[in-house]
């Protein structure tokens, strides 16, 4: 999607009628608990240094009613530490089945200038009052969101991570040259 900020989107889910799971006689619908979340990475190319910086993720997270919210927020934000980790540093190699030796003197963690802003929103939806699980969506939400707004802005090709120095500046270069092209 190639539109100026604000982005608008409208959706709508409507679950089917089935009944609950019944593990006695494996009928019904077994994942009506499932937690939702919707995530936004905005960010900032800077194409001198082939760099990316991450000025806010914003999340929003259905996962029923919030028992602990502070657990629930810390849950989150070390998911989109880890994935902020797993899109531009850390990068583990194999030789055969065993993880290379020397991997972890290189192995890199997200320092503290690399940490976004964080935006976290609850939606408390009145239809389902069932506490849900929320541990993992902070991770899988935000790495697609970051990959997905790199994409909008240089238009990389990329078939694996971590994001690299490297692949930026190449990404960048390629980026370059189509706009030229197009002029």
């Amino acid at each position: 999607i190639r539109q100026p900020l604000p982005l608008t989107v409208k959706k709508l889910f409507r679950r089917r009628a089935c009944p609950t799971w019944n593990p006695e006689t494996f009928t019904g619908q077994p994942f009506l608990s499932l937690s939702w979340v919707t995530a936004v990475a905005e960010i900032e190319v800077l194409p001198i240094l082939a760099e990316v910086r991450i000025k806010k993720i914003t999340l929003l997270v259905d996962a029923g009613p919030i028992v602990d919210e502070a657990a629930a927020r810390d849950a989150l934000t070390e998911g989109v530490l880890a994935a902020v980790g797993w899109v531009f540093s850390e990068n583990i190699t194999w030789d055969k089945l065993m993880i290379n030796r020397n991997v972890f003197q290189k192995y890199r963690l997200p320092s503290v200038r690399e940490v976004p802003q964080l935006d976290l929103h609850f939606f408390d939806n009145p239809r389902f009052r069932i506490p849900k699980g929320l541990g993992s969506l902070g991770s899988t939400a935000t790495a697609p969101a970051l990959l997905s707004a790199i994409r909008q802005a240089i238009n990389p090709d990329w078939r694996s991570l971590p994001v690299t120095r490297k692949m930026l500046d190449e990404a960048l270069r390629n980026h370059e040259n189509q706009l030229d092209l197009e002029r």
